[in-house]
Order: C-alpha cells, then sequence, then structure tokens
C-alpha cells in the first residue's frame, strides 16, 4: 500500500507503508512578512495572524484519524 495525501505520495520508489509509524517532525511553513524571508501561500502581517494561523494548522492535524499526538 502506498499512503498519498491530495495525491502526494509519502514514500519515495518502491518503499511502501507497511504498518511502521510515520513521524511528522515539522508542519507550519508560514510566511512572515518580509522581503527577506520565506514560507508558504500568504505571507502574515504580525504575530497575531502568525499564531491563529499556527493554531489552525494545528487543530486540522489534530482532527485527523491517522495522525497522533505524543508528549
Amino acid at each position: 500500500m502506498n499512503i498519498c495525501i491530495k495525491n502526494i505520495k509519502l514514500f519515495s520508489g518502491t518503499y511502501k507503508y507497511k504498518g511502521q509509524p510515520i513521524i511528522m517532525s515539522e508542519y507550519g511553513g508560514i510566511a512572515l512578512n518580509s522581503d527577506k524571508g520565506w514560507g508558504y501561500g500568504k505571507q502574515v502581517i504580525d504575530e497575531n495572524e502568525f499564531i491563529k494561523r499556527f493554531e489552525s494548522l494545528t487543530k486540522s492535524i489534530e482532527k485527523t484519524n491517522y495522525i497522533w499526538r505524543t508528549i
């Protein structure tokens, strides 16, 4: 079985999902309002907008039935 999210393969080449844990080690990439910065999507203009977007991403991940959070 090959796992895809929105038609993006999560495994390379001939590697397949065999029940092993998959670690989401980072997410976000929120673009800060800067000509020197980097990020994805529309830039946030301040810290409050950054926090709102980060919370929205986190809540979306937590709502999935295939990702568990451990501390």
